[in-house]
């Protein structure tokens, strides 16, 4: 018997091995932090822009989104011990990764140095550039960021202040700590959906083995892996019926970073329907006494989240100036269908933020009103609301997409675990484009043509895969609901 057990969970090792073999060759090799981290280098820069760099770097990523497609294949099965394979693996990538240069985006650098003025300067992060911190090198390393403030929440200034208390002026000891911080978010995250799924192994992989996550997340220490892990602990928390602790970690998440805002109103919305997610709307004549028991239910959540925000910005609130650089960011375009739209219209910034918030407005209007009637739970609806976030975001990074691969499995719906692994993807494929195609042609090619190239690549297979489920649900429901009562029809919808 254990012999057999061992030949049923043989091949997702194997394909681990083989993820970890390349991981491997990455942060042994050319992009190792422990050789480059006191330097600010990209890509382009520690492949000296050769061409063979560029294949390289390409092959390099199909492959490693191959073997995760044979890693989901082989992490379906339900054999005893798939499971703990899939977070030993997300376990032994996050470390091996956690020595990887940040070769897309440094960050992580700037992360640190906001810590250090923090703690050395006694400057507030949210509100003072690093660069009043005059005549220290240690500046330096906050590269194009040194003159603005932090665009993060509180409590991620709390968490780089405790890494520079550990780690002092050096700065790749820093960087590996907040990378160590990240890698345990990831595995956490990770076990964490292994609660929540019906299929653990698969929720684990889809996640945790996902080069985009482990690239982005781990490998360039971004703070969406923290942001994510409490998330993921708040929806565990409601699914446990402990909504007021869960609003605590929700606040968490959303003060690390604040995408998570989007996340908010379905998470109160729970706790207005009798069950959580959702809320059966019966006769007229009882409507508003369900709905009153519902908002008092929420008075608990609520307060938690106030008491705990309130918390978090006491050390750094100085008035409304706090956030100036958080609503700052909506200003900054690139890469994204906003972007392109303005390259395209250059005059149509002022009408397109108006249309961008009101097709926000509409879409989590729609999800409300679909999870009060209990056609979607709060975990489909979190996910769809973060989607159509990240779609109207006039500045994409694909770190950003983290969030949904997170969310996908939870969903209990194949096409959204199709909509992120596409998008995850085709972000994954513009990664050599960015590094090698647009420095060396930067100068002859117009950022209108690029961003021709780019936005469509990156969101064109998403909203394909989106548009095909659409399809094949209306479908599905045409052909269900022939014969059957107005109640079967609700159940379909439901499920889709």
């Amino acid at each position: 018997m254990p012999h057999r057990r061992f030949r049923e969970i043989l091949p997702l090792i194997a394909v681990g091995l083989a993820i970890e073999v390349l991981y491997l060759i990455a942060v042994v090799g050319p992009f190792s932090l422990l050789d480059h981290g006191k330097i600010l280098v990209d890509l382009n820069s520690l492949t000296n822009g050769q061409p063979e760099a560029t294949r390289a770097v390409a092959v390099g990523i199909v492959a490693l989104f191959l073997f995760y497609g044979f890693a989901l294949i082989f992490a379906s099965d339900r054999a005893p011990g798939i499971a703990m394979v899939s977070l030993l693996g997300t376990t032994v990538f996050s470390f091996t990764m956690s020595f990887l240069y940040p070769v897309t985006a440094n960050d992580v650098y700037t992360y640190v140095v906001q810590g250090y003025v923090a703690v050395f300067h006694g400057l507030n992060p949210l509100v003072d550039s690093p660069a009043r911190a005059a005549n220290d090198a240690f500046i330096s390393y906050a590269g194009q960021w040194a003159n603005t403030a932090s665009p993060y929440g509180p409590l991620w200034v709390d968490v780089t202040r405790l890494v520079v208390e550990f780690s002092g002026r050096k700065i790749v000891t820093g960087i590996l700590f907040l990378k160590f911080i990240n890698a345990a978010a990831v595995v956490g995250s990770s076990v964490l959906l292994t609660r929540l799924v019906r299929r653990p192994a698969f929720a684990a992989v889809f996640f945790g083995w996902n080069p985009l996550v482990q690239i982005e997340l781990v490998g360039n220490g971004h703070n969406d892996a923290l942001m994510i892990f409490l998330l993921l602990a708040a929806l565990t928390l409601s699914h446990d019926h402990r909504r007021a602790l869960g609003a605590v970690f929700l606040t968490g998440s959303i003060l690390t970073k604040y995408l998570t805002l989007g996340a908010l109103p379905f998470f109160l919305l729970a706790d207005v329907a009798d069950q959580p997610g959702k809320l059966r709307l019966p006769r007229p004549d009882r409507v508003s006494d369900r709905l009153w028991r519902g908002l008092v239910r929420t008075v608990p959540v609520s307060l938690a989240a106030l008491v705990t925000a309130a918390a978090l910005f006491a050390p750094y609130w100085v008035g409304p100036s706090t956030v100036e650089r958080v609503l700052a960011v909506d200003n900054n375009y690139l890469a994204s269908p906003a972007a392109l739209t303005i390259l395209l219209v250059p005059d149509s910034q002022h009408w397109l933020t108006i249309a961008r918030w009101a097709l926000l407005a509409g879409v989590y209007g729609w999800l409300i009103l679909r999870q009060l009637r209990g056609t979607i739970g709060e975990q489909g609806a979190t996910f769809e609301g973060l989607f159509i976030m990240v779609l109207c975001a006039p500045h994409f990074a694909g770190w950003y997409l983290a969030v949904l691969v997170a969310l996908a499995p939870l969903v209990g719906d194949g096409w959204s675990v199709a909509r992120a692994a596409a998008f995850s993807v085709a972000a994954s494929l513009t990664v050599p484009l960015w590094a090698f195609v647009w420095p060396a042609h930067s100068a002859t090619m117009a950022l209108l043509t690029f961003h021709a190239i780019i936005v469509p690549l990156t969101f064109g297979p998403p909203l394909l895969v989106g548009a095909l489920s659409a399809v094949a649900k209306r479908r599905r429901l045409a052909r269900e609901t022939g014969n059957v009562d107005d109640r079967a029809v609700e159940r379909i919808l439901e499920s889709a």
